[in-house]
């Protein structure tokens, strides 16, 4: 023990020997080199201290939406117009379609479509003899070409370009109405798969079966096994009379709030949520929008626009009885809180509230109540099943009352008179059931049937119709001798005033049933029509 503490002593005194020359040294440091105004310890610190992801999409720069139909087209001019600095490119295969995008007069006729679309200022013309200003109505010259406001949004119909490109993808592809299967957007994920240098968000957009995200994760994971895209869900909102035809663009103006849907797993970027966030943050309030798991976002969605179709198919049933127990329709309708008189200025079918529960209301939400019918059966509830298999019952027998009306008015007086006449469809390839309905109907009576299409639908109807209906180019030859016109969808409403009223001249009888679309009624009136 005696000898241990002389050895502790010396190894004190070494200790702080050691220590008295490095404060030493620390003295005789110059002051520290500062650049940029900052020391290099700073600037080292100041690093991030990993390496960023390799596996991350980063900021948006540009978006593409896949499909130029209503949801499409609306969802890209609406973020296009609020977004100023994000490039949006819309792309469909259909080049048809993109050429009426380009033109002066989109396929579409929502309001206010064309006032974000066009800046009609470059219409004025100028008279020099008295410096007056005049301005014509956009109808009257046709050959002008209207100036785009947006300069940050195109149309194109190379998807894969379009796809590459882009950071983020919305999937606005729309189902056919009674296909309730995932076939139809596989060759769109094996474009996105082939197209994909690295992570992407995909935003499924269009109305789809239940369960379509799981299965955009699992068929990309599949198709691009390295690269981890985020899935998330946007259901198109439907929630009142708004989702109506000729309302789709106001419908996600006036309706402040996005519901964004999402599978959590491992690879979950919250980034990417964020990003899409930012897209709706400069018209939408932070705070309505909301997340949730998709599965609730893809029931939800179809439970509203079941709702929806359950509200139109009850004032429709009454508008029904209303005519037949000699009640008043306007009356019945101004007790359940119904404005019909906004309703009745535009062609909306003949039958229900205010012309409601044909085409116009029911368009658009047959695929969604179908995709609502086909999970109660995969689940084993008939029952459920059946109560909202009943609403597309509803639409059938309100779509063959039209029709058989139509056909009441017509002069057929004579068995050969009778066989002589014709009635043109517009707009068959917008409704596929609905048009197959309406033709059915028509060629049980007897009736010759013409379309408006290319050959692509003309293939398309022999091989589903057979014989008895021929399909044309263009609107004045599909009507062109016919006793009566049926609009199922928007595709005829784009033609301009000159169209039709070379329409009118070319017709036998001059009458009008819409099913579908939006036309001004008091404008086809002094056309000459006469609206069924």
């Amino acid at each position: 023990m005696i000898v241990i503490i002389p050895i502790l002593v010396i190894l004190v005194g070494v200790a702080m020997l050691l220590r008295r020359q490095y404060m030493a040294h620390r003295k005789q440091e110059g002051p520290p080199v500062v650049a940029n105004g900052q020391t290099y310890s700073e600037v080292i610190e100041s690093k991030p201290a990993c390496v960023a992801e390799t596996n991350r999409v980063g900021d948006v720069r540009q978006c593409c939406i896949i499909g130029a139909g209503r949801v499409g087209a609306t969802t890209g001019i609406v973020l296009a117009s609020n977004n100023p600095e994000i490039q949006f490119r819309i792309v469909d295969t259909n080049e048809r379609l993109i050429t009426a995008w380009t033109s002066h007069r989109p396929p579409i006729t929502d309001p206010g479509l064309e006032d974000i679309l066009f800046d009609d200022e470059c219409l004025a013309l100028e008279q020099p003899a008295n410096d007056a200003t005049v301005t014509l109505p956009l109808k009257d010259v046709p050959e002008v070409r209207r100036r785009q406001k947006l300069q940050n949004l195109s149309f194109s119909s190379d998807v894969h370009d379009a796809v590459e490109a882009a950071q983020v993808v919305f999937l606005c592809v729309e189902m056919g109405e009674f296909d309730q299967s995932f076939a139809y957007l596989d060759p769109i994920l094996e474009t996105i798969a082939a197209a994909s240098k690295g992570p992407k968000i995909l935003v499924q957009r269009s109305s789809s079966p239940y369960g379509m995200v799981r299965h955009i994760i699992e068929r990309l994971e599949s198709l691009t096994p390295g690269i981890h895209h985020t899935i998330l869900t946007i259901p198109w909102p439907s929630l009142s009379l708004s989702a109506f035809a000729g309302h789709a663009l106001s419908s996600p103006l006036s309706e402040p709030r996005v519901i964004i849907g999402h599978i959590y797993s491992p690879s979950s970027r919250p980034e990417d949520i964020d990003a899409l966030k930012r897209l709706y943050t400069p018209f939408v309030p932070a705070e309505r929008i909301v997340t949730m798991d998709a599965y609730s976002a893809e029931l939800g969605q179809m439970g509203q626009t079941a709702m929806l179709a359950h509200q139109i198919g009850a004032m429709a049933s009454l508008g029904v009885l209303s005519e037949k127990c000699e009640a008043s329709t306007g009356a019945v309708g101004w007790m359940l809180g119904f404005d019909t008189a906004a309703v009745e200025d535009s062609v909306c079918g003949s039958s229900g509230l205010g012309g409601l529960g044909v085409g116009g209301g029911f368009r658009g939400v047959g695929s969604e109540v179908m995709c609502l019918v086909s999970l109660a059966k995969e689940l084993g509830m008939e029952e459920v099943a059946e109560y909202w298999g009943s609403l597309l019952k509803m639409q059938e027998f309100l779509v063959r009352r039209a029709v058989k009306g139509l056909v009441q008015q017509l002069e057929t007086d004579e068995a050969a008179k009778k066989a002589a006449i014709t009635i043109t469809v517009l707009g068959f390839d917008d409704e596929g059931e609905m048009g197959t309905i309406v033709v059915k109907e028509l060629r049980s009576a007897g009736l010759n049937v013409k379309s408006l299409g290319d050959g692509v639908l003309k293939n398309r109807v022999e091989r589903e119709l057979g014989d008895g209906i021929e399909v044309v180019e263009s609107i004045e030859a599909a009507c062109l001798g016919s006793s009566g016109v049926v609009l199922l969808g928007a595709t005829a409403t784009r033609a301009s005033t000159e169209a039709w009223q070379e329409v009118v001249r070319g017709m036998r009888q001059k009458k009008l049933l819409t099913l579908g679309g939006r036309l001004d009624g008091v404008k086809m009136k002094q056309l000459g029509f006469e609206v069924v």
